[in-house]
């Protein structure tokens, strides 16, 4: 089995596996302050998948000098099936998804209706 961590809204690590943790992950969003926004996974090879509140998902390595890849407004099913790829070690599973180069950007969007970026 692989060895994989997850790193909580409020920056507290563990390392799995852990029963049920995901759906622990994804329901520590609602909570989200504004100052801790994400929440990741990240397998022992150093690849990592990190959701934010708005359903942005990040794919990258935190290692290597491999671009960052993204998706944005990702399903909790594509969440949880993605992040229990990682923990498993099926990484060509989750490189062959829909992503966008870069980080990509949540749009905030104020007052006035003009978008913030």
């Amino acid at each position: 089995m692989a060895v994989y961590s997850v790193a909580h809204l409020g920056g507290e690590f563990e390392q799995g596996p852990l029963s049920d943790i995901f759906d622990k992950l994804w329901r520590e969003l609602e909570c989200s302050d504004g100052e801790h926004q994400t929440v990741s996974v990240k397998h022992e090879t150093e690849w990592c998948l990190s959701l934010y509140p708005s359903g942005r998902l990040v794919w990258e390595n935190v290692e290597e000098d491999v671009a960052p890849r993204h998706m944005m407004g990702v399903s909790r099913e594509t969440v949880m099936a993605l992040w229990t790829a990682l923990s498993e070690g099926n990484l060509s599973l989750i490189d062959q998804q829909p992503w966008g180069s870069g980080y990509g950007r949540d749009v905030i969007v104020i007052r006035d209706g003009q978008d913030a970026q």
